[in-house]
């Protein structure tokens, strides 16, 4: 059983416990699938989806009477085995649920002192060192599960947007949604040892078509990254190929 990243509205969550995303075996085996999109534009037909999902479950979140518990926008949430945690605007930061959604406390705060937020974007967790890191266009900060901020580090100026851990402390990153290509800090995608701390294992930054659109005038928009039995896959909406990235490589999976 896994517990995936969910989008939540105000005041509930709706909990997909999956079973696990599997791809069919053929596209595991570094073969590139070619899918024809027109072809199917105008289809009506059902996808199932009753193989990857479990249950389904409504977990209201408490509002306390001081409303602290109070959540705005809603930015990133991370479902665990035993918590919700939840990324919401400045005047919220990080808030933390039991499973049943009965309020715990605030994790992190915005601001610019040690261990608060500055522009957080995403999140995820490593369950089995009861960790949550919390990433920020520049800086991952990282809590325990019981809210205490343990350290927090620069990823040497990469612009992050997404993070996911991969297996052997690597981490899968994309960069912000609508910065430039050439922009400083844009590095595409990429893995990256230590949690993100390391070294480099592999990126890729070429994404653009000049033919189209200058790549000092085009970056990532619409981005999407899924996590799969066999690594994460990712999409852009300025690129028409799906790639998988796992912790030693980055293939075109799907085009």
């Amino acid at each position: 059983m896994k517990f995936y990243k969910i989008k939540m509205y105000p005041i509930l969550i709706l909990s997909i416990i999956s079973i696990g995303c599997n791809e069919k075996a053929e596209t595991t085996k570094n073969k590139l699938v070619s899918i024809d999109v027109r072809a199917h534009v105008n289809s009506n037909d059902a996808i199932s989806i009753k193989k990857e999902i479990e249950r389904i479950e409504y977990i209201p979140l408490e509002l306390t009477d001081d409303n602290s518990s109070m959540v705005g926008k809603i930015m990133d949430v991370v479902l665990t085995k035993d918590y919700i945690f939840v990324l919401s605007d400045p005047t919220c930061g990080v808030l933390q649920f039991d499973i049943k959604g009965n309020f715990i406390r605030q994790v992190a705060k915005y601001g610019q002192g040690p261990g608060e937020l500055l522009f957080p974007i995403s999140m995820y967790s490593v369950e089995e060192d009861s960790k949550l890191y919390i990433t920020g266009a520049y800086q991952t900060t990282i809590y325990n599960f019981d809210g205490k901020f343990e350290e927090a580090f620069d990823r040497g100026g990469r612009m992050t947007f997404y993070s996911y851990p991969i297996g052997e402390g690597r981490v899968v990153e994309t960069s912000s949604e609508g910065i430039p290509f050439e922009a400083k800090g844009h590095f595409g995608i990429g893995i990256f040892s230590n949690m993100g701390k390391g070294d480099t294992v592999m990126m890729k930054n070429n994404f653009s078509n000049d033919k189209i659109s200058p790549s000092k005038e085009s970056g990532f928009k619409l981005t999407r990254c899924i996590p799969s039995d066999s690594g994460v896959l990712f999409s852009t909406m300025t690129n028409d190929t799906i790639y998988r990235l796992t912790k030693d490589t980055i293939t075109p999976a799907f085009c």
